[in-house]
């Protein structure tokens, strides 16, 4: 899950948030929303207004296809609940899996790659009407450095391994210390100390640097 994480030894008192939810049997999901309207409005709200369904197809937008990248994306996400919601996409026709060996990947199709303007314009309405007051329970510091790790330039760090610790003060402890790595033009993430020498920290909260993230995207949409 972790490249530059899972081989480290992990530090005295430290521990891994939860990312992988098990489940004790497999839930029973309610049927496909259905309008009975001929209105293209309607048959895509079948589609795509389902529970989870567009940050699902905006983590397949962003370039995750492997099952457990896409889970990393929506954290909160059951894993029983993304497999139906892919299998539900694949229904429709906007994604299609492939497999390559043991490995199985979910990509989109020509449809799915479609879906891209309406993420991108829902994702710009949210930023300027729906993100004014942000719940603390929307502050979920996992996505935050999910996001940071696709959005980073290796370009921007020296070639060498550079590694930045962070330290989400209005966090609890086991979600509060977080390692971001850069070696050799591959980027990951940590939420365990990987055991590297640290070059630089940076202290903050997740509001504040959910606020950052915002900008960010707000000036790339510009």
């Amino acid at each position: 899950m972790y490249a530059f994480c899972k081989a480290r030894p992990r530090s005295p008192g430290s521990s891994a948030p939860d990312f992988v939810v098990t489940t004790a049997r497999l839930p029973r999901y309610s049927a496909p929303m259905r309008y009975g309207q001929f209105c293209p409005i309607a048959k895509a709200a079948e589609v795509l207004a389902e529970r989870w369904m567009p940050l699902v197809v905006h983590e397949l937008l962003a370039g995750s296809t492997r099952f457990t990248d896409i889970h990393r994306g929506v954290p909160l996400m059951s894993p029983s609940l993304l497999s139906h919601r892919l299998r539900e996409l694949a229904d429709a026709g906007l994604v299609e899996q492939r497999t390559f060996g043991r490995r199985h990947e979910w990509h989109l199709t020509e449809a799915g790659q479609a879906v891209g303007p309406v993420i991108h314009a829902m994702g710009e309405w949210g930023l300027k009407y729906a993100q004014d007051p942000l719940d603390e329970s929307d502050l979920d510091v996992r996505v935050l450095m999910w996001n940071m790790k696709r959005r980073v330039n290796p370009e921007s760090f020296p070639r060498e391994r550079v590694t930045v610790a962070f330290e989400f003060a209005d966090m609890p402890s086991s979600r509060r210390y977080w390692w971001l790595i850069s070696d050799h033009g591959e980027i990951d993430v940590c939420p365990t100390d990987p055991g590297f020498p640290v070059d630089v920290y940076l202290t903050t909260d997740a509001r504040q640097w959910s606020r950052c993230g915002s900008a960010r995207c707000r000036s790339h949409a510009q």
